[in-house]
C-alpha cells in the first residue's frame, strides 16, 4: 500500500517525536560529563556529520552559491530560534526540570496554535479533537512518569523552548523548493555547529573530556540528530500544523 505524501509526513514526524523522547534521556546522561554549550556543540557537530555519511553527495558549493537570499533569510531565522535558542532551553530545562513534566509541557500544541496565527489553518472539530487526544496522550505519559505539578524555573523554560521549536518547524513553509529536506538538515546542522561552538568559546568552556562510552553517546546522538533534523523540514513540508 503505498502512501500519499502527507500520511508520509505524519509518519515521519510520529518518528520525530520519539527522537525528542530519547533526547531527554542522552541529555540527563551527557549533563553529567559536559557543560551545555559542549554537549550541544558535540551532539550538533555529530549529527552533521552523520548527515553527510547519510546523504551522501547531498550539497555542494555551487548549490549553496545558488540559494536565494529570502531563503538564506529564513534559514538563518529557524537556526537561531530552534537549533540554538530553543534548544539551549529544552536542554537546561531537562537538567533542571523532572523529565516528565518537560515532556508533558512539550505537548501543548503551539504548533497548531501558530499554525492558526500564521498560516491561517482553520481548526475544525475534528482537528480539535485530534488536539485534545494528543494532548491527553502526553499527559497520560507523564503521569506514569511521576509528573508533578510544581511550576519552576524549569517548567517555564520547557513551555518557552516548545513554542519557539514550534514556529522554527513551522518556518519551513517559509523556504521555496530551492533546497531539498536533506540539503536544508545539512546546512541547519552545520551552522548550528559552528554557532553553539562560539558560544561555548565566549562562556570560557574548555575542551571537553571524552570518554569510549560517552564518544558513542554522542555518535548515537548525531544519527538521530541528522535523522530528526531531516524529518523536521519533511515532514512539516507536507503535513498541515494542526495534525503536526
Amino acid at each position: 500500500m503505498s502512501l500519499s505524501e502527507s500520511q508520509k509526513g505524519a509518519l515521519g514526524l510520529t518518528v520525530l517525536a520519539f527522537g525528542f523522547g530519547l533526547f531527554a534521556i542522552i541529555t540527563r546522561y551527557l549533563g553529567e560529563s559536559f557543560t551545555l554549550f559542549q554537549q550541544l556543540y558535540l551532539t550538533f557537530g555529530a549529527g552533521f556529520l552523520m548527515s553527510i555519511l547519510l546523504f551522501p553527495r547531498t550539497l555542494t558549493f555551487m548549490r549553496l552559491r545558488s540559494v536565494p537570499v529570502s531563503d538564506w533569510k529564513v534559514i538563518v531565522f529557524r537556526v537561531l530560534l530552534g537549533s540554538i535558542l530553543a534548544s539551549i532551553l529544552y536542554r537546561e530545562s531537562l537538567l533542571i526540570a523532572k523529565v516528565s513534566n518537560v515532556v508533558f509541557l512539550q505537548s501543548l500544541p503551539f504548533v497548531a496554535l501558530f499554525g492558526w496565527l500564521f498560516f491561517r489553518e482553520q481548526l475544525t472539530l475534528k482537528k480539535n479533537l485530534l488536539l485534545a487526544l494528543s494532548f491527553v496522550g502526553g499527559a497520560i505519559l507523564a503521569l506514569k512518569g511521576g509528573l508533578s505539578w510544581h511550576v519552576g524555573t524549569g517548567e517555564l523554560l520547557s513551555v518557552i523552548s516548545g513554542a519557539l521549536f514550534a514556529l522554527a518547524f513551522l518556518s519551513r513553509r517559509w523556504q521555496t523548493d530551492m533546497l531539498s529536506d536533506k540539503e536544508l538538515a545539512q546546512i541547519s546542522l552545520g551552522a548550528s555547529t559552528l554557532g553553539l561552538l562560539f558560544l561555548s568559546v565566549v562562556s570560557g568552556d574548555g575542551a571537553p573530556s571524552m570518554t569510549p562510552p560517552m564518544f558513542w553517546v554522542i555518535v548515537l546522538s548525531g544519527i538521530f540528530l541528522a535523522g530528526n533534523s531531516f524529518l523536521v523540514n519533511y515532514g512539516f513540508q507536507r503535513v498541515t500544523p494542526s495534525l503536526a
